[in-house]
């Protein structure tokens, strides 16, 4: 099992080779905090150093969603989405808790994340796509929504998750950061409740049908939904900060698409606990 040093070093001399040390000095400081060479400590308020914490981007919070180049796509797909999703808000269909694998059945417990924090049994999701990956066996059950989906990943380098995000009745989402801040949330509301909103960095918003937020995760954010009844149904899409360079882009994608290499064969190959692995 390698130290995350030594992953580092041989990330590092791959990502070099391709590009110049001076157009990844961000990514750099990234490799450096979580590999411990560099102090944890984040640049802005309200953020915390976990999991691959990049220094240097701006202290944006929220991010104009037009600037996303699927925007109009998503925000003309808004009534078809619903349409669809009505499954899901009557319940009929049922998703898996959030977080799990992507083969997971509705009826499997949910599970804390590497820090333990315990994700409410009432928050759940249904992937399309996972890590850029198109899940088939979820697409057909919406094919509509997984057309939009598809339609998004087309037009997008990276796209580390698209899925459905719900918000069952009487659910909170505790206050916390999610595991980077280059990636960030693009999110159509498709359905809400008047009882359901959300706080990033303090600021508190509420839920309306087929309004969209975009917002960097990295910052401390929560969620509710104090409804009795209502279902609240998010089309959301994970993808890269707008901020990074393009040669910052090429480098994460690399990067990602390495790790994704190294823990699909670690048992093979004895090189658990790489990376993102070992977060």
């Amino acid at each position: 099992m390698r130290g995350r040093a030594e992953v580092v070093q041989l990330v590092w001399s791959e990502l070099v080779q391709q590009h110049s040390a001076n157009e990844l000095t961000r990514i750099r400081g990234m490799l450096d905090i979580w590999s411990g060479e560099r102090e944890a400590k984040a640049d802005f308020n309200e953020q915390e150093c976990y999991g691959l914490y990049m220094p240097g981007l701006p202290d944006a919070v929220w991010l104009a969603p037009d600037q996303f180049a699927f925007h109009e796509l998503v925000k003309a797909a808004w009534l078809g989405i619903r349409n669809e999703a009505r499954p899901l808000l009557d319940g009929r269909r049922r998703a898996p808790a959030f977080a799990l694998p992507v083969d997971a059945d509705p009826g499997d417990p949910s599970r804390p994340d590497e820090r333990g924090y315990e994700w409410p049994e009432g928050w759940r999701e249904w992937r399309f796509y996972d890590y850029h990956e198109r899940i088939d066996a979820r697409c057909e059950v919406f094919p509509y929504a997984a057309s939009v989906a598809d339609s998004v990943r087309a037009v997008s380098d990276y796209v580390a998750r698209i899925h459905f995000l719900l918000m069952q009745p009487n659910t909170d989402l505790q206050r916390h950061v999610d595991e980077t801040n280059f990636l960030v949330n693009y999110q159509l509301c498709v359905a809400s409740t008047a009882e359901a909103g959300f706080e990033v960095a303090g600021i508190r918003k509420e839920w309306r049908d087929g309004e969209i937020h975009a917002f960097n995760a990295g910052y401390f954010h929560s969620a509710w939904n104090h409804s009795s009844t209502g279902t609240r149904v998010l089309f959301s899409v994970r993808t890269l900060h707008p901020d990074l360079s393009k040669v910052e882009r090429d480098a994460l994608l690399h990067l990602m698409s390495r790790v994704a290499y190294v823990r699909s064969n670690s048992q093979a190959s004895g090189e658990g606990a790489l990376l993102l692995q070992s977060e």
